[in-house]
């Protein structure tokens, strides 16, 4: 069990250098396109490539941040309750995201069969969606692993 959670939060961290360098090059293309507007020569397809890199942010550093527990949290509530009381809210919460993250998970890559039968692309530089609706949805059952983990955790008393 030790080692399948070694090897989820090396994949985490991959994810995020992924989600990074998708954020830095989202910024160096939108400051490119700023200045190359300014004197008249915007890039093509920004929109395009900036809208597709955010989803990859978005969805790729879900695993990491949720490892980290950078999530907001409502702590003030959760201070005021017992031990037990705390496992189970926080099991709880973590089902629930389990089950919503496998929804998820499983919708997207039904969309992103979709858009590979229909040949679904961008309109001007022909990005196709399959692929990134594939990488989010891997990115989400990583996500629902987490929070097995993070169940057995909590049923081990190891969460806290």
């Amino acid at each position: 069990m030790d080692t399948i959670y070694a090897i989820l939060v090396r994949v985490s961290k991959w994810l995020t250098v992924i989600a990074a360098a998708a954020l830095t090059f989202m910024m160096l293309l939108t400051v490119a396109d700023v200045f190359g507007r300014a004197f008249g020569h915007a890039v093509l397809g920004t929109y395009e490539v900036v809208s597709t890199l955010l989803g990859i942010v978005i969805g790729f550093c879900l695993p990491k941040v949720t490892l980290d527990r950078g999530h907001v949290a409502m702590e003030f509530l959760l201070d005021k309750m017992s031990k037990r009381s705390r496992a189970i809210m926080n099991g709880a919460t973590r089902l629930v995201c389990l089950v919503l993250f496998l929804l998820i998970a499983y919708n997207l890559v039904s969309v992103g069969k979709e858009f590979y039968k229909s040949g679904e692309v961008s309109p001007i530089l022909q990005i196709p969606f399959y692929p990134v609706a594939w990488g989010i949805a891997i990115s989400c059952f990583i996500e629902c692993a987490v929070f097995f983990f993070d169940i057995v955790k909590i049923g081990r008393g190891q969460y806290e």
